[in-house]
């Protein structure tokens, strides 16, 4: 999706001719959007995701993702899937429908950042450092 697609598929929560009310449902209320959008940051820290690097893999900026986590702006099913999909949640864990299943152990984001870093290395950089690292751990398990 292009930088455009993505700006014409979220539209403000807030304009001159819509009023938000608590008799609405799910994410159209002014809470529904902030739930969601604390899910989402909640989701994406956990994953060591800053916000630029959302905003490079949405082709948006990060001005704009800053909106979206602050709930400032309403996003289209389109948008929910794709970032469903990036976080590999289902649609209905990204909404609150369902609880968020976390089946994989807890990795700090300091420790994702540097694997992200070290993925980018050359293989040969990645076999040498993997080396290294099982050396120490088998060094510190005596």
């Amino acid at each position: 999706m292009e930088l455009y697609d993505l700006e014409s598929a979220v539209l403000p929560v807030f304009t001159e001719h819509s009023t938000v009310t608590d008799q609405q449902q799910g994410t159209t209320t002014e809470r529904g959007m902030r739930e969601l959008a604390a899910r989402i940051v909640s989701i994406r820290k956990d994953q060591g995701i800053t916000q630029i690097e959302l905003a490079k893999t949405l082709g948006v900026t990060q001005s704009m993702v800053s909106r979206i986590e602050r709930g400032e702006l309403r996003l289209n099913g389109e948008v929910i899937i794709k970032l469903a999909k990036l976080f590999k949640v289902s649609t209905d864990e990204l909404l609150g429908v369902k609880q968020i299943t976390n089946d994989q152990p807890e990795i700090s984001r300091r420790w994702l950042r540097r694997l992200k870093r070290i993925n980018q290395l050359p293989k040969r950089d990645q076999d040498g450092l993997i080396q290294t690292v099982d050396r120490y751990l088998k060094a510190a398990e005596k």
